[in-house]
């Protein structure tokens, strides 16, 4: 079977994990801000759910923004 990451796209994956992992370690102890902000983390969050929402249903996922929840088919999306 084809592995889902080649070797070199793992080891990608694998660095910017443990940088990522590192960053926020860092920024625990010492009180300063991530590299990312919280509202990049939260809307990237967003578009996963909603593509995630997608392909379970196979129908057009929607976000309500009063209500800060991804909506499927009218309803809202639940694992």
């Amino acid at each position: 079977s084809t592995p889902l990451y080649s070797s070199a796209a793992s080891d990608v994956y694998k660095r910017q994990t443990s940088m990522h992992m590192l960053n926020w370690m860092e920024c625990v102890r010492s009180r300063k801000k991530t590299n990312g902000s919280i509202e990049a983390g939260y809307n990237h969050s967003i578009a996963n759910i909603m593509t995630t929402a997608a392909l379970r249903t196979g129908l057009k996922s929607t976000f309500d923004e009063v209500n800060q929840e991804v909506l499927v088919g009218g309803k809202v999306f639940k694992y």
